[in-house]
């Protein structure tokens, strides 16, 4: 992850003032969308996050279908001590947020987080179990709309490699 990052900078750094500036943004920038919803007058907040990758946490999961279903499906609830300040209310209510991908790249990246934290130990390890992912994977699922090319066909099938 940390060496994607850097080598995406140091090709962005050289390519500036050139014909291949927009190189990186082009091929690997994608934006997703977090969304947070009043429950109490409906309001809806949302804001736009860049990405270059998506950082795939390990921990209890067994696959990657599994882990953008968590990430980018599920609704949390803000309640209780996690409460929203909504602007139109103007006070602490309950909320649903959640994260849906909104423009995908046509290279998807994934980082997948290995290296955890043990608080008992005060040692981080590498987490060696098994991450299954598919040959193809259709990304429409976790968009938060759908993406098509000109004639109208859905762009999300990616065939991952590693």
């Amino acid at each position: 992850q940390e060496l994607n990052r850097i080598l995406f900078d140091a090709l962005e750094s050289s390519l500036v003032s050139t014909s291949g500036e927009k190189f990186i943004p082009h091929l690997y920038h994608g934006t997703s969308v977090q969304q947070i919803i009043c429950q109490q007058c409906g309001s809806v907040s949302e804001r736009q996050e860049d990405f270059l990758d998506i950082a795939i946490p390990l921990s209890k999961r067994t696959g990657l279908e599994q882990a953008l279903r968590e990430m980018y499906c599920e609704t949390e609830l803000l309640e209780g001590s996690n409460q929203y300040r909504c602007e139109k209310c103007s006070d602490l209510v309950d909320a649903k947020r959640c994260c849906r991908l909104h423009n995908l790249p046509p290279i998807m990246s994934f980082a997948l987080l290995r290296f955890l934290y043990d608080f008992e130990k005060g040692e981080r390890y590498k987490d060696t179990s098994r991450f299954q992912f598919p040959m193809v994977l259709d990304m429409a699922p976790y968009l938060y709309e759908t993406q098509t090319d000109e004639e109208g066909r859905k762009e999300v099938l990616y065939d991952l490699f590693s």
